[in-house]
């Protein structure tokens, strides 16, 4: 018998804007409400791919000078947005040496009040999909709240915990995994060229995840330090017991995915107990944490 761990992973911690260690990452756990369109079948669910660019990381005084937003269903577009805006405060050296937004090219533009409508309509309905979700998120429900508009960012899908699943790498940041999966774009840090690479992203670990709808994804918080979280749709998987062979894909950390073929001795949450082999006669058995499963697949 073998008894297979894997070392507990933190957040992206320099993905989190200054001043929002309140938040805690709580967010995080609260569940999302049921119905539309959490529960829709992933093809028939809206969903909005969003990405901003920022003054700097100091949420109580920096500012969103662009924003970009997709909104799709089924593979298509349905709307988008994208803009510069207009700031009260000028970009961090540091900032502008990433986006290289400078005041010039902000003077005619909108303000955040002029596009604000726009955005939270174009947001409503959908599931929110972002890269390291927590500063995007602070600042535009900030921004929202600012203009007398209820925060729209509630919960969302972060493409960084679906990549900690999916992808073997040694860094989550969106430029290192749209390289490696081959979606980069052409220019980094523009909030358009950026939305492109999380849709990309997302469609490519999707794939590799095989979720039935966005609360299924969501439930994909790998590198956070939450109780163990067993994904609805690999639990009901597994306790489908009919004595049958199944093809399990377990993410290994420091490796790439691996396929596993047994047969399910015990299935006691969050631990899983497998026989090795197809055949009857198992070769071995194994404990795996079923937070690793990527998906359960039938074996002819």
């Amino acid at each position: 018998m073998t008894a297979e761990a894997e070392p507990e992973e933190g957040p992206d911690l320099d993905e989190a804007p200054e001043g929002a260690a309140a938040e805690d990452l709580r967010w995080l756990t609260v569940t999302p409400p049921e119905g539309a369109p959490w529960d829709l079948p992933c093809p028939e669910t809206p969903w909005v791919f969003l990405d901003c660019e920022m003054t700097g990381v100091d949420a109580s005084r920096d500012e969103i000078i662009e924003v970009a937003a997709v909104r799709t269903r089924g593979g298509r577009e349905e709307a988008s947005l994208s803009t510069l805006l207009r700031a009260g405060v000028e970009s961090s050296p540091e900032a502008l040496a990433a986006h290289g937004i400078d005041d010039a090219m902000l003077r005619d533009a909108p303000s955040f009040g002029d596009i604000g409508e726009e955005l939270a309509l174009l947001l409503d309905g959908a599931v929110p999909v972002l890269h390291g979700a927590a500063m995007d998120r602070v600042f535009l429900n900030q921004a929202f709240e600012a203009h007398g508009l209820d925060a729209r960012l509630r919960q969302v899908v972060d493409t960084v915990h679906l990549a900690r699943r999916a992808v073997l790498s040694n860094s989550y940041k969106l430029g290192v995994i749209a390289e490696r999966l081959g979606v980069a774009p052409r220019q980094w840090h523009r909030a358009h060229e950026d939305v492109q690479a999380i849709r990309g992203v997302f469609e490519r670990v999707s794939a590799l995840l095989s979720p039935t709808s966005a609360r299924d994804l969501w439930q994909v918080r790998a590198g956070v330090r939450l109780p163990t979280q067993v994904r609805d749709t690999v639990a009901v998987a597994l306790s489908r017991r009919d004595g049958r062979p199944v093809a399990i894909w377990l993410r290994q950390p420091g490796r790439a995915p691996r396929r596993v073929i047994g047969r399910i001795i015990r299935w006691e949450p969050p631990h899983l107990t497998l026989g090795l082999g197809a055949s009857g006669r198992h070769r071995g058995v194994s404990i795996i944490r079923a937070d690793r499963v990527l998906r359960v697949e039938p074996v002819a």
